[in-house]
């Protein structure tokens, strides 16, 4: 070996340690912060947990005559646990113990006024009224100071991403270069070997640098993998081989890329795509995110970062994709986008609970208490007697049905449902029918009905005759006072599906106004007719929560068609 070959030689070992030592940094780094990210994560789902738990305490009930405090001592040790767990795991992170301890005072402020609220019996009802705003605008900070914490976290993960996604591309970039150096210098020496024996030591070196390349290759956290002009695999690292399921580079080298990395369903648009980056008649596309699936069948979701390799003169010769499985992030992405959905809409339902808890039981009440004291005990014999039991009565019917509604919200919530029997619809309609006679005669509605194409469904018996007396009764509530009202009442049957549809001639509805609000709690959309704005919410969520659903169709004064599709 030449004077010549031993400096490449001794440059090269030089800069290999280097990039060696450079890359080991990086990766140390990149799973820090990829730790860092998980964490993060984690506490952004533990911060979901302990909103969840503030809500349920700010939903008690703070007009309880009795001042029973039940719900509230479940909904405070409820909290108590969640915010202990954060503790737990954030016990290392100053910041989250600084929120946690803003958190407590805020909430320690709450319990104070609602223990001062339930210890209040001889305070005035202004006293009162004010300790119920302070205890509600505590809790309302509380859940201030959790999206701000919230919003915080997520600011870092972006950051963090953006960190991460350079770190990757200046690794692989440090990778590819070292490779190439090493391979060149390699060359160089070669070339300055004179006799055969130099050359043949020269060619044991180049196995060994080459050796020595891949195995920085196989130091990564991403998969390399280089494709040549013809979509063949010219190198890919151990990474690449892990995540299509193979152990050996010699099993995938010179084949199509695309055989491994691309599914059945786009493996042809997307060779066509890469000839035509090959020809200079599209751009590559620098990222995206591709499933692939290995040889054991398991799916994978990939996110690979591109970039065209060119020769000496400037012609592209390949391209170099790195990719990082992305396969939990996206899994743990949805799952926090299905908890905000499902959060949003507890406290959708929640407020309307709330709403109806509050108005519709406050009346009857009111009446009952006012009724108690017209009712003369020293003389129960009195004939206005008679007309307080009369309105006693109808009080407590209204209150008896308002719960009733009250529990039925409560088991739809919670999913609880009767066991599934074998109905029969029409002799379930007739018995329907018969219960709410005096309604119908009243209204001179003209029912009829055809089930020849299905006449028996399997569903809980109580929530299916529910559905019958919601959508007959809804037609006489809604019908037409200029027209005789009708409503007919068939099935049929779409594949998994028993439909059953209930057409009215009634007032109709404007669905492009209404539409989106149709199914919520307490909305009703004409005025002067009685209801309280749920039996369609109550229908709806039974339907949905069995696998059903329930389709309208309406047009101001042209009546309205819902067609309720039952699971089979």
């Amino acid at each position: 070996m030449n004077n010549t070959s031993r400096i490449y030689a001794v440059v090269a070992v030089i800069l290999s340690l280097l990039f060696v030592i450079w890359s080991v940094t990086l990766i140390r780094s990149v799973k820090q912060q990829r730790d860092d990210v998980s964490n993060h994560v984690a506490a952004i789902t533990q911060i979901n947990a302990i909103n969840h738990a503030i809500l349920e305490l700010q939903a008690v009930y703070l007009e309880d005559k009795y001042r029973t405090n039940s719900n509230w001592e479940s909904g405070l040790e409820t909290y108590t646990k969640t915010v202990n767990n954060f503790r737990e795991r954030n016990i290392a992170n100053p910041e989250m113990s600084d929120y946690i301890y803003s958190l407590d005072s805020i909430v320690r402020k709450a319990v104070i006024i609602h223990s001062g609220i339930y210890e209040a019996e001889e305070k005035r009802e202004a006293e009162l009224n004010q300790l119920k705003t302070e205890f509600k605008s505590e809790l309302n900070e509380a859940l201030e100071l959790n999206d701000i914490t919230t919003n915080k976290i997520r600011e870092k993960l972006a950051k963090y991403s953006d960190e991460l996604s350079f770190k990757w591309t200046l690794l692989n970039v440090l990778v590819m270069f070292s490779c190439i150096l090493a391979l060149v210098l390699s060359v160089v020496s070669i070339l300055n070997s004179i006799n055969y024996q130099k050359r043949k030591k020269a060619m044991i070196a180049l196995r060994a640098e080459k050796d020595k390349a891949q195995s920085y290759l196989d130091m990564a956290g991403s998969i390399l993998v280089v494709i040549d002009r013809d979509q063949r695999i010219s190198m890919l690292n151990k990474k690449g081989l892990e995540i299509i399921g193979l152990t050996h580079e010699e099993e995938v080298i010179g084949r199509n890329a695309f055989d491994y990395f691309a599914s059945k369903f786009e493996r042809d648009q997307l060779i066509e795509g890469f000839k035509k980056v090959m020809k200079g008649e599209a751009e590559l596309v620098e990222y995206y995110e591709r499933k692939v699936v290995s040889k054991r069948g398991e799916e994978r979701i990939v996110g690979w970062h591109n970039s065209l390799l060119e020769d000496m003169s400037g012609h592209v010769i390949g391209v170099l994709s790195s990719g990082d499985d992305v396969t939990e992030k996206k899994f743990r992405e949805k799952a926090l986008k299905e908890t905000v959905i499902k959060l949003e809409k507890s406290n959708e339902q929640l407020e309307g609970f709330a709403y109806m808890a509050t108005h519709d039981l406050r009346a009857p009440v009111a009446n009952l208490i006012a009724l108690l004291n017209l009712y003369n005990k020293e003389d129960p014999a009195e004939e206005e007697n008679k007309f307080v039991f009369k309105k006693f009565e109808e009080s407590v019917k209204i209150l008896n049905n308002t719960l009733g509604d009250l529990i039925d919200i409560v088991a739809v919530n919670k999913n609880k449902f009767d066991e599934k029997i074998d109905i029969n619809i029409e002799e379930t309609l007739k018995d329907v029918m018969e219960s709410v006679k005096e309604e119908i005669n009243k209204s001179g509605i003209l029912v009829s009905f055809d089930f020849s194409k299905c006449n028996d469904v399997s569903y809980p018996a109580s929530q299916f005759r529910s559905i019958l007396i919601n959508m007959l009764t809804n037609a006489i509530k809604y019908r037409s006072l200029d027209k005789q009202a009708e409503v007919s009442i068939t099935t049929s049957v779409d594949k998994d599906f028993v439909c059953i549809r209930f057409a009215d001639n009634g007032l109709g509805l404007d669905l492009k106004k209404y539409g989106n609000k149709l199914f919520q709690m307490n909305k009703r959309f004409h005025l002067g007719t009685e209801g309280k704005g749920i039996g369609l919410f109550i229908i709806k969520s039974q339907v949905e929560a069995m696998g059903g659903k329930v389709v309208v169709e309406s047009e101001p004064g042209k009546g309205a068609v819902f067609s309720v599709y039952i699971k089979k």
